[in-house]
């Protein structure tokens, strides 16, 4: 997907994107909440509704990987 922030340095992107505080978010944020996601799973597991943890972290990394992928240079 994305290489490298400088990818288009030397001329202008088709396709940008979003940029600063927003990329850094959906860049950084998807191992965060799939690491948030196993260490709370871990506590919530053996409970009757413990698989609503998981069911919440699928529902925030599926938007974020179609974001990403809609934003990858071809």
């Amino acid at each position: 997907m994305f290489m490298s922030y400088a990818a288009c340095s030397d001329q202008p992107c088709p396709k940008q994107g979003p940029s600063g505080t927003w990329l850094e978010v959906l860049w950084f944020g998807s191992p965060v909440a799939a690491g948030a996601a196993i260490v709370i799973s871990l506590f919530t597991a053996r409970r009757a509704h413990g698989i609503i943890v998981a069911l919440c972290a699928w529902a925030l990394l599926a938007p974020d990987v179609g974001l990403l992928m809609s934003y990858a240079q071809p």
